[in-house]
C-alpha cells in the first residue's frame, strides 16, 4: 500500500511540474508561430484536465474544507453553464473558478519534497536568467539612442507583449526565491541576485505592475527574514481588506475621470461598468465578451478583479476571493514551519498586487505559475523535509519556526 502511494505521489508531482513547464515554454517561446498558437489555445483545456486528474489520484488527502470547496467548485460549473448562452461562454470558461480552486487544493495536497523544491526553484532560476539573457539581446533599440534602462521607453512587444513579459519575469523570480528559500538553509546569497536580476528585468521592459509588486514582495521579504515569521495576523488581516476593497477601489477609479494612478486603464474600467449596469443579471452572472478599443487596438478588462465581475458575476467574484481568503486564514493560523509558509504567501501577494492591473487570476495558462504559491504555503513540511537527528549542531526541523 505504501509503494502503491508512493507511485501516485511521483505521478502527481511530475504532472503538476509538467504544468509549471508548459506555462514557462508559452510564454518563454511566444506565439509567433501557428504551431505555437494551438498550444496556446489547448493549453487552458489540458490544465483544467490535468488538475483534475491530479486531485483524483490525491483525493484520500482531501480535508472536510477541501471536499466542501470541491463540491462548491463542481456545482459553480453547472450553475455557470446554465447561464452559459447569457455570457457566451463555454465549457472551459465556465470551469475557471472551479479550476483554480482544484488546482491550488492540488499544490496542497500532493507532497513536494525538499529534494523536488530545490529542482524546481533551480529550474525557475535558470528560466529566470535565460528570459533576462533574451529581454537584453532581443529587445528594439529605443530611438534617439536612449538607452533601454531609460524610463519612458515606447515599448510594447519583444517576442510577446511588454507586459506578459514582465509577468513571466515576476512569475519565475517568485517561484525560483520561495522554493530556494524552502529547500536550503542558507539562500540569502542565491536569492539575492535573483531579485535583482528580477527587478531588472521587470524595469527595462517596462512592466509596472509586475515591477511594483516585485518590490513589495522583496521588502516584505526582508521583514519576514528579519521578524522570524512574527506578524502573520497582518497579513491576514491586509489581504482581507485589500480583497474587500479592491472593487470599490476600481469602481470609484473608473468613474473618476481627474484619476490615472493605473496608467489608462481606468478609461477601460469605466466602459466596462456603463456596459454591466445595463442588466441585473449582467452584474450577478456576468456578461458576453468584453473589448475596448482605443487607437484602434482592441483591449480587454486589464484587471483580474474586473475580468472576475465581468467574467461571472458577483456570484464568480464572492466565489473565488472567498476561497482566496480561507486558504490565507488557513495559511495565517498554523503554527508550525511559519516562517516559510509566509515566504510563499507573501510571493501570492505580489500576484494579488500584480492582479490589479493584469488578468492573471482568471487565465487558465498562468494559473501553475501563479496561484501554487497560495497552495504550497499549505504543504505538509513536516513529512516532507528531513528530521535531523545531530542535535549538537543544530535544532529539529520540527522544531524550527
Amino acid at each position: 500500500m505504501e509503494k502503491h502511494r508512493q507511485w501516485l505521489d511521483l505521478i502527481s508531482v511530475v504532472a503538476l511540474s509538467a504544468m509549471l513547464l508548459a506555462c514557462f515554454y508559452l510564454w518563454l517561446q511566444g506565439v509567433d508561430t501557428n504551431a505555437k498558437l494551438q498550444f496556446y489555445l489547448q493549453l487552458p483545456r489540458w490544465l483544467t484536465l490535468g488538475a483534475v486528474a491530479v486531485l483524483g489520484l490525491n483525493v484520500g488527502r482531501l480535508e472536510i474544507g477541501d471536499v466542501i470547496w470541491l463540491v462548491i467548485a463542481v456545482l459553480s460549473v453547472i450553475v455557470f453553464s446554465f447561464f452559459a448562452d447569457l455570457r457566451q461562454a463555454d465549457f472551459f470558461l465556465n470551469a475557471i473558478p472551479a479550476t483554480f480552486i482544484i488546482l491550488v487544493l492540488d499544490f496542497k495536497l500532493v507532497p513536494f519534497s525538499k529534494r523536488v523544491r530545490l529542482a524546481l526553484a533551480i529550474l525557475s532560476a535558470f528560466l529566470l536568467l535565460v528570459t533576462f539573457y533574451r529581454i537584453l539581446t532581443e529587445i528594439p533599440q529605443p530611438p534617439n539612442g536612449r538607452s533601454i534602462w531609460a524610463l519612458g521607453n515606447e515599448l510594447k512587444a519583444i517576442w510577446v507583449n511588454t507586459n506578459t513579459i514582465g509577468e513571466l519575469v515576476m512569475c519565475e523570480t517568485l517561484l525560483a526565491i520561495c522554493l530556494f528559500q524552502s529547500s536550503l538553509k542558507r539562500s540569502f546569497f542565491l536569492t539575492l541576485p535573483l531579485a535583482v536580476v528580477g527587478l531588472a528585468g521587470t524595469w527595462v521592459v517596462q512592466s509596472k505592475a509586475a515591477l511594483y509588486a516585485l518590490v513589495v514582495f522583496c521588502g516584505l521579504q526582508l521583514i519576514n527574514q528579519f521578524l522570524k515569521g512574527k506578524g502573520r495576523f497582518i497579513y491576514g488581516g491586509g489581504i482581507s481588506l485589500f480583497l474587500l476593497l479592491i472593487l470599490p477601489i476600481s469602481y470609484v477609479a473608473a468613474k473618476a475621470e481627474s484619476i490615472n494612478l493605473f496608467t489608462g486603464r481606468e478609461e477601460i474600467w469605466r466602459d466596462f461598468f456603463n456596459q454591466l449596469v445595463k442588466s441585473r443579471g449582467q452584474i450577478w452572472l456576468g456578461m458576453k465578451p468584453f473589448v475596448f478599443y482605443r487607437n484602434g487596438e482592441a483591449l480587454s478588462y486589464h484587471s483580474s478583479y474586473v475580468a472576475l465581475w465581468g467574467h461571472f458575476g458577483l456570484i464568480g467574484v464572492i466565489l473565488v476571493l472567498s476561497f482566496i481568503l480561507y486558504m490565507v486564514w488557513q495559511i495565517v493560523l498554523q503554527k508550525e514551519r511559519v516562517q516559510l509558509r509566509l515566504s510563499f504567501l507573501i510571493g501570492f501577494i505580489a500576484i494579488l498586487l500584480q492582479s490589479m492591473m493584469e488578468e492573471t487570476l482568471v487565465a487558465v495558462f498562468w494559473f501553475p505559475l501563479t496561484i501554487s504559491l497560495l497552495g504550497l504555503a499549505l504543504q505538509n513540511f513536516e513529512k516532507t523535509l528531513p528530521i535531523v537527528k545531530n542535535t549538537r549542531t543544530t535544532r529539529s526541523y520540527r522544531h524550527q519556526k
